[in-house]
């Protein structure tokens, strides 16, 4: 799953209620755009058993944040709540949990209907 999200030639959103931890933060990361309810946190989780962050989250976060603030991030023992994950850039917008589902479809619907780019 990580190399087609990294090589998919569309824009890929991620929708994210709940919990990314690990793979799922990582994966998140590889997403062209990312959504998140209100209540969502965000966590490389690998501190908290002694790992190397993997699955994107080395390379994909400090392009998204910046190095010095992925080296504060991914060294937390505790999650990032939504409203400090988007101030940080990891997601590019936060909405209710009950109007999540409505908010990423709408996003998806505007993208796919905008201007196709082709590569040539």
């Amino acid at each position: 799953m990580p190399k087609t999200l990294e090589t998919m030639d569309k824009p890929v959103i991620a929708m994210v209620n709940g919990v990314a931890v690990g793979a799922g933060m990582g994966m998140c990361l590889m997403c062209d755009v990312r959504v998140a309810a209100t209540d969502a946190r965000f966590s490389t989780g690998y501190v908290k058993v002694g790992l190397v962050p993997g699955d994107g989250d080395t390379f994909f976060l400090p392009r998204l944040v910046g190095p010095p603030r992925r080296s504060s991030s991914c060294g937390r023992r505790t999650s990032i709540e939504a409203p400090e994950a988007l101030r940080l850039g990891i997601v590019n917008r936060v909405v209710p949990a009950v109007e999540l589902k409505d908010a990423t479809y709408a996003l998806a619907r505007q993208v796919a209907d905008g201007p196709q780019c082709r590569s040539g």
